[in-house]
């Protein structure tokens, strides 16, 4: 018997549009597309508030083995059948994710796509495909609002909490704008940028004072080489430029606002939202403790303590609240 073989090549059709088009306004009028499609069918009850919850690393075969590990922990279940929370929201999606330069993006170029709506190069925050990596003379052409900008625009109080840096990728792609993700502190820029570009530290204390809650690690980008760090006799603050900008609180003052600065988990307790209006923490040096080492440590809030205060705060505007929240996964 012969057997005849044909080999059928499907060749996938696709449309390859040059990166000299991936500035703001291509991203934006997609995304006006989608929208408009989206709207025709849309619920048009009008949303209050606003939680962008970001689990860092979270992926779909780390959520299947978690599902799988809870399961298994569960009496007579098997494993597979287990839901985790988010199993059971009416409505869930994917989402693709790439840089316009790179195949796999990072956190600082993904947090410019879910916070500001553009994509961008890999480890660029808060601009768009104009900029070029590293160099600061080409920022300022570049630069692309953010979800939390609007928020505020619109007379809503915003916020920021994470275990990670509160200069770390993700979060500061809610309010910085910079040519690469390291320049956390003045040290890290590079030569053409000093003195020019400011660093995300200084973006976060200088040009965001409206941000009413910011919550998380990352205290040596805010301490000067000659301060001591609260918590660590032996270690003092990274930044060259003799800068404290901790004085973020002195600045809200000026402001006559109920401002607090705080560095450890009893000073962030006394800080009710009773008393206090604007809340700034830094609880660790880089990221902070995980959730087994803070248990045992107890000197840091958790993630969902940090949360609670938060959302307390914010919730004293009659007009709404947008919270940006990420749980940081590993230690630097």
């Amino acid at each position: 018997m012969q057997v005849t073989m044909k080999l059928i090549l499907l060749l996938p059709l696709f449309t390859i549009v040059s990166t000299e088009t991936w500035d703001k306004d291509f991203w934006y009028n997609q995304n006006a597309e989608e929208l408009n499609l989206a709207l025709q069918q849309a619920n048009t009850n009008v949303a209050k508030n606003l939680v962008l919850a970001i689990g860092d690393g979270m992926g779909v075969t780390t959520t299947t083995a978690i599902r799988v590990y809870r399961g298994q922990l569960t009496p007579g279940l098997l494993g597979e059948e287990a839901l985790l929370s988010w199993d059971k929201f009416p409505h869930t999606g994917m989402s693709k994710t790439y840089c316009t330069d790179m195949t796999t993006t990072d956190s600082a170029a993904s947090a410019t796509a879910y916070h500001c709506g553009v994509k961008t190069k890999y480890e660029a925050i808060g601009v768009d495909d104009t900029v070029e990596r590293n160099v600061c003379a080409t920022v300022d052409g570049a630069t692309v609002r953010s979800v939390l900008d609007l928020a505020a625009e619109e007379g809503k109080s915003v916020g920021i909490v994470t275990t990670d840096a509160v200069v770390g990728a993700s979060p500061s792609g809610a309010y910085a704008h910079v040519a690469l993700r390291d320049w956390r502190a003045d040290y890290e820029l590079p030569a053409d940028a000093v003195g020019v570009c400011k660093d995300i530290a200084r973006q976060l204390v200088e040009d965001n004072l409206d941000i009413r809650v910011v919550l998380g690690g990352g205290r040596q980008y805010f301490l000067p080489t000659t301060k001591q760090d609260p918590e660590y006799s032996t270690k003092t603050g990274k930044r060259t430029d003799g800068q404290d900008l901790t004085t973020w609180l002195n600045a809200q003052k000026l402001r006559k606002r109920a401002a607090k600065y705080v560095t450890n988990k009893a000073q962030f307790d006394l800080a009710t939202a009773n008393t206090t209006d604007y809340l700034f923490g830094l609880f660790e040096r880089s990221r902070m403790q995980e959730e087994t080492e803070r248990r045992v440590n107890k000197t840091e809030p958790s993630l969902a303590e940090m949360t609670e205060k938060a959302i307390q705060i914010l919730s004293k505007n009659p007009r709404g609240f947008y919270l940006f929240v990420e749980e940081k996964i590993g230690q630097t």
